[in-house]
């Protein structure tokens, strides 16, 4: 049970690593409801698990472009049905590394990503510390200090601290997110 005596709610993360087997990625997606987040600094974490016999899920990837059903069985490990997957990607890399990922165009995964390309042109950054610099570590340490105490603080606390909301502001909170859920 939680704090407050309420059932605790499952662990899970709507982040899923690259790097995994095509039976894990289904599990994955499974057991987060269908919807899930890869983000990978470096292309090649996904390209190195594609690569692998045991890492083929770039069927699902297509597939879940459009929430099309996917699905996976293996004798004697048993079966994952997808029957909407909601998949988000976000890679970083080298255009040859992009590539290489994408393969051919005939494969449709290119068409199912939104790139976002820029050219940066070598600039150098000096790594000497200005006094600027200085001052903004001593602040940031000053701050660090700061909220360590009030962590401390309210770790020797016996009691949970309980914010209750009036009926107005529940109204306002439910009315503003409402919208912004669809903004977004």
């Amino acid at each position: 049970e939680g704090e407050f005596g309420e059932p605790k709610p499952p662990n899970q993360s709507l982040f899923l690593p690259a790097n995994t087997s095509a039976a894990a990625f289904h599990e994955g997606l499974k057991e987060r409801n269908e919807q899930a987040l890869v983000i990978e600094t470096e292309i090649d974490t996904m390209l190195n698990a594609l690569g692998q016999e045991w890492g083929k899920y770039d069927d699902t990837l297509r597939k879940a472009y459009h929430h099309e059903p996917a699905s996976y069985r293996r004798k004697g490990e048993g079966s994952v049905e997808l029957e909407n997957p909601r998949l988000s990607v976000v890679l970083s890399g080298t255009p040859s590394q992009f590539s290489e990922l994408m393969g051919s165009p005939e494969s449709g995964l290119y068409s199912r990503f939104a790139l976002y390309y820029f050219e940066a042109l070598p600039v150098w950054i000096s790594q000497r510390p200005t006094e600027e610099a200085l001052s903004k570590i001593e602040r940031f340490e000053r701050h660090a200090r700061h909220v360590a105490e009030m962590y401390r603080l309210l770790a020797q606390r016996e009691e949970p601290i309980r914010f209750r909301l009036t009926e107005p502001q529940w109204e306002l909170r439910e009315t503003v997110l409402e919208s912004l859920l669809h903004q977004a």
